[in-house]
């Protein structure tokens, strides 16, 4: 008498895919129910795979938080790397935009990506803002100092503002947060730009955050 076997979904999906499901359920998972509601049994259910799959393609429930942090910074990389506006000073203010973008658009996975080191990951994504910066120095646009250490000065700031903005709270103490948003770049490109073109002023600057 033959014998059917049943296949499992890991069996008949090819791994990419599988691990595909996996992070994009984890995703909803911590949009919509936060982090302390994340669990692999609860991500098995949401995938529709089983648990072993989960730590056979991932692994446990930190790995696939790290996986998800890794995912998110280089998406975010690939997002910077693709602003190419001409004028050095509007690429990093629309670099700014993008940040702020990405974050807006996956709150819960912008939290999780300070609460543990992300390494290579962030690296990377912190190496294509510090290319803005340079790209800035080379048409003597943005000063002459670090440019490592500049791109990780905007980075901070940035960071501060949409952090509290994208807090379940949303404590921002301004009314407009796009208008206070756009200062702080406007401000930021202010103290960065080069001393010879500081009386130019920001005022070509397009708020493209709001087209």
């Amino acid at each position: 008498m033959r014998t059917i076997r049943k296949t499992t979904k890991s069996q008949r999906t090819p791994t990419t895919e599988i691990r595909g499901l996996i992070l994009d359920a984890s995703k909803r998972i911590i949009e919509e129910d936060g982090y302390d509601a994340f669990t692999i049994r609860l991500l098995s259910e949401k995938a529709d795979v089983s648990p072993a799959s989960i730590y056979r393609h991932i692994g446990d429930k930190q790995a696939v938080i790290n996986a998800l942090i890794d995912d998110s910074f280089q998406t975010l990389r690939e997002k910077l790397l693709r602003v190419t506006t001409e004028d050095p000073l509007q690429r990093l203010y629309d670099a700014g935009v993008v940040y702020r973008g990405h974050a807006k658009a996956s709150p819960g996975i912008y939290a999780l990506l300070w609460r543990w080191h992300a390494g290579e990951a962030s690296e990377a994504c912190l190496a294509a803002m510090t290319e803005l910066v340079r790209y800035g120095q080379a048409a003597g646009k943005i000063r002459r100092d670090d440019p490592h250490l500049i791109a990780w000065s905007i980075w901070s700031a940035v960071h501060g503002f949409v952090q509290f903005e994208t807090r379940p709270e949303h404590d921002t103490p301004v009314d407009d947060d796009d208008a206070a948003y756009s200062f702080l770049l406007r401000l930021l490109i202010r103290g960065v730009r080069a001393p010879e073109t500081v009386s130019e002023g920001t005022a070509t600057i397009a708020d493209t955050s709001r087209s």
